[in-house]
C-alpha cells in the first residue's frame, strides 16, 4: 500500500524463505528479516517503519507462497508488489481499532477517510483497508458466519413430497435455466447480458480510442481510467446478479443440480466452436464464479446441498421420448423429429439434467458425493 510496505515486503521476498525446499517457521522468518537488529549497518530507514506493519508485510509474503503451494502449481514467478496494481491493501489489527469512523493516513492524501458506514466498536479479527486504481478505499471486516438452521427455511407450497430440487441449465443467452419436479420453469437473467454487452462496446470503442498513436499522454490515461470505471461496472453487475440467485436458489430448494460448464474449454480459440461474441459473453457471465459463490452459500444454508452432474446430451435428447436429435445446431427451439414434441432448447435441458441425475442415482449404490468449499480449496474441478 504504502512505499514502506512494499520496501519490508522487498526485503523478505530477497531472502527467499523456501528458497532451500524446507519450509521456514514464522519465528525464523522475522528473526531474520522483521527484527530491529538486521538492520543497524544497512537500510536503516527500515526501523523507523512501526513494527506491526512489517510484521504483516512478512505475512503477506508467505500467504502468497501458501497460495501457490495450496494450488499444487509445479512453478511460479516470485515478483515484487506492483504500485500500480488493480488493488492493493494493509493490515489493520484488531487490538489497534479506534472507533471514530475516520482515518488519517498521510500518504494518500490531505484530506482524511470518512466511513461512509456505521463501524464497529471492536474488531474480533483483524481487517484490511484496500485501495483501487480509482482511488477507492474499501474497509473489509470478516464476520461469523450466521447459519440458517433447517427449521428456518421457507415452507413448501408445491405440493410435492421429498426434499425441493431443481436442476439448472448454464447458458449464454439466458444465465441460467431451472427446472423442478412440480414442473416450474425459470428462467435466471433472461436476456440480460444485453446490458452488459453495451457496456463491452463501450469499452471496445475506448480501447480503440487510446491505443491510436496520435494520442496524448493525459487523454490516454483519462481514456484508461474511464474503462476501468466500465470495467468495475461490469464486475458489480454481474457480481450483484450472482449474489442474489445463489441466494434465492438456497433459500428456495434443499438440492441444486449443477452441471460442468467448462467455460475455459469451450472459449479457447484454437478449439472452441462458437463466435467471439458468444464467447466474450460466457466468459463475462463468469459461470464458474458463480459456482463457487453458490457453493459458499450453502456454509450458510445447512439444508441446500449442491451436486456436480453432466449435461452431456442433455439439449439434443427429447425429454419425452429420449430420442437424440443431431441437427439442433444454435436453434433456441427443439424439435423431436420422432415424437415431434417441441420446446425451449433450455426448457428441454433443464428437465433432462434432473431425469439423468435420478435415472443415474438409482442405479448406483451410493449417492453421489455433494459439492463443498473444501473441494474448491483443494482445487477440485
Amino acid at each position: 500500500m504504502s512505499g514502506s510496505t512494499q520496501q519490508d515486503g522487498h526485503t523478505i521476498k530477497q531472502f527467499k524463505p523456501y528458497a532451500t525446499g524446507s519450509q521456514r517457521s514464522k519465528k525464523d522468518l522475522r528473526a531474520k528479516c522483521v527484527n530491529n537488529n538486521n538492520f543497524a549497518e544497512e537500510k536503516t530507514w527500515v526501523p523507523k517503519t512501526p513494527y506491526d506493519i512489517r510484521d504483516e508485510a512478512m505475512n503477506d509474503v508467505l500467504k502468497a507462497y501458501a497460495t501457490n503451494f495450496a494450488m499444487k502449481r509445479k512453478e511460479f514467478t516470485v515478483r515484487f508488489k506492483k504500485k500500480r496494481a488493480e488493488h492493493n491493501s494493509i493490515t489493520l489489527l484488531a487490538k489497534h481499532w479506534k472507533k471514530c469512523g475516520v482515518f488519517h493516513p498521510t500518504e494518500w492524501g490531505k484530506e482524511p477517510l470518512k466511513s461512509s458506514e456505521p463501524l464497529p466498536e471492536k474488531l474480533s479479527y483483524d481487517a484490511r483497508l484496500q485501495r483501487t486504481r480509482l482511488g477507492e478505499f474499501y474497509l473489509c471486516i470478516p464476520r461469523p458466519l450466521v447459519l440458517r438452521p433447517e427449521n428456518q427455511r421457507p415452507e413448501k407450497d408445491d405440493g410435492v413430497s421429498g426434499a425441493r430440487v431443481i436442476a439448472l441449465d448454464p447458458g449464454v443467452r439466458t444465465f441460467c435455466t431451472g427446472y423442478d419436479p412440480s414442473g416450474k420453469i425459470f428462467e435466471i437473467g433472461k436476456n440480460d447480458i444485453g446490458r452488459v454487452n453495451r457496456l463491452c462496446h463501450a469499452l471496445d470503442k475506448l480501447q480503440s480510442k487510446w491505443t491510436q498513436k496520435d494520442v496524448r499522454h493525459r487523454k490516454r490515461y483519462k481514456y484508461q481510467r474511464a474503462a476501468r470505471r466500465i470495467r468495475k461496472k461490469i464486475r458489480n453487475l454481474v457480481g450483484e446478479f450472482h449474489k442474489k440467485t445463489s441466494r434465492w436458489l438456497c433459500e428456495s430448494y434443499d438440492l441444486i443440480l449443477l452441471p460442468h460448464f467448462e467455460t475455459q474449454q469451450m472459449t479457447t480459440r484454437a478449439t472452441r466452436r462458437i463466435g467471439s461474441k458468444s464467447a466474450r459473453s460466457m466468459l463475462t457471465w463468469s459461470h464458474y464464479g458463480f459456482r463457487k459463490r453458490l457453493v459458499e452459500k450453502t456454509r450458510e444454508f445447512t439444508h441446500c446441498k449442491v451436486i456436480l452432474c453432466d449435461e452431456s446430451f442433455t439439449s439434443k435428447t427429447c425429454s419425452e421420448c429420449g430420442n437424440l436429435n443431431e441437427r439442433l445446431g444454435p436453434s433456441k427451439i427443439f424439435k423431436c423429429p420422432m415424437c415431434k414434441q417441441e420446446s425451449d432448447r433450455d426448457f428441454n435441458a433443464s428437465r433432462n439434467i434432473l431425469l439423468r441425475y435420478l435415472t443415474t442415482t438409482k442405479n448406483m449404490s451410493q449417492p453421489p458425493q455433494e459439492v463443498g468449499v473444501e473441494s474448491f480449496l483443494l482445487g477440485a474441478p
